[in-house]
């Protein structure tokens, strides 16, 4: 016969959880709603309409798009059940139930840092230290391909970069570009010696020394599926500008977006402020190339731009979250430690 106490302990944090997943439900569709009325309350909707709906090719692109947002987190998901394999072992649909759940945890958080514990909640709870530790790291490895992008459109812009910033040797941008793509990468793959840096500290040592499993095969992997992961969200950025007839040249489009994620790395946003700052980078930058170019600024291009950051947000971010708060609430902390 089941103790009583075991029995109430059990309804407890089933009651728990139910009302950590009304409440985080609730915070999200309320912040979300704030948001984008927010955000789109000075867009004229005639327009938006007209750009939306306008024409077959439009709505298909916008399809497009759409579908290429599972990608986007399967790439995710692959990365984090490749870097877990050593610690502990876990499916594809376990490791992309933990992506989905880190969107949610990652939503009310300064730069996404909830994505870390969301991710570490899959797996056994008496890992959860060590698989934060990796989930930073598998973050890390994205920011790093957003920085390396981010300088190679040093290496794009030189010219420009350099007399923009009154810059008399023309040469600097690419020198400081090259070199801190040289330390990002040294970095990256010395990130095995991480634990020799907290050995008077053993509790952290030992949380730590689960980098010594990170493999120079295991970091190249990690470091392709980062890059595949970023040409996604890019192209999904470069086909709604298309399909929002956007006229920007390829290539100077793809290094504008580059610069957009570059930027967006330093400033401090959670999720639901993301959408408001990601629109108004990428709005200064266009505006500034067709300055440059010495090019008439479209008349709507506001609205144009409004639309791309919304919808890449609105696909990437905020759609995967609802089915995260399943998991969410699945993998609770209140769950039982399994032995």
């Amino acid at each position: 016969m089941i103790p009583y106490f075991c029995v109430a302990q059990s309804m407890k944090k089933n009651v728990l959880n139910i009302l950590l997943s009304v409440l985080v439900s609730l915070a999200v569709l309320f912040l979300i709603w704030i948001k984008i009325r927010d955000r789109v309350a000075d867009i004229d909707f005639g327009v938006a309409g007209t750009l939306l709906f306008g024409s077959i090719q439009t709505l298909s692109m916008l399809l497009l798009v759409f579908l290429l947002m599972p990608v986007n987190l399967l790439c995710e998901a692959l990365k984090w059940k490749t870097v877990c394999q050593p610690l502990y072992p876990v499916s594809l649909g376990q490791a992309y139930s933990g992506i989905l759940s880190g969107i949610t945890a990652g939503l009310l958080l300064p730069n996404r840092v909830g994505e870390f514990a969301g991710k570490a909640l899959v797996l056994p709870l008496n890992t959860f230290w060590k698989a934060s530790a990796l989930a930073v790291f598998t973050s890390m490895t994205q920011l790093l391909v957003t920085l390396l992008f981010g300088f190679s459109a040093f290496f794009y812009w030189g010219n420009d970069l350099a007399y923009f910033l009154d810059i008399s040797w023309i040469g600097l941008p690419w020198l400081i570009a090259g070199l801190s793509m040289l330390v990002l990468l040294g970095i990256f793959f010395s990130v095995h010696k991480l634990g020799n840096l907290f050995i008077r500290w053993p509790r952290i040592h030992k949380i730590m020394m689960v980098f010594d499993d990170v493999h120079f095969a295991m970091k190249i992997q990690l470091l392709s599926l980062s890059i595949l992961r970023y040409f996604i969200f890019a192209s999904q950025n470069l086909l709604l500008l298309f399909a929002f007839d956007v006229q920007v040249p390829l290539a100077d489009a793809f290094f504008l977006i580059t610069l957009m994620y570059f930027i967006m790395t330093a400033l401090p946003t959670i999720v639901l402020t993301d959408l408001p700052v990601r629109g108004s980078v990428m709005l200064l930058l266009f505006i500034t190339w067709f300055n440059w170019q010495q090019l008439p600024v479209p008349a709507h291009l506001e609205v144009q731009i409004v639309l791309v950051s919304l919808i890449v947000w609105l696909f990437n971010l905020v759609l995967p979250a609802f089915p995260g708060l399943y998991f969410f609430n699945k993998y609770s902390l209140l769950r039982k430690e399994e032995k």
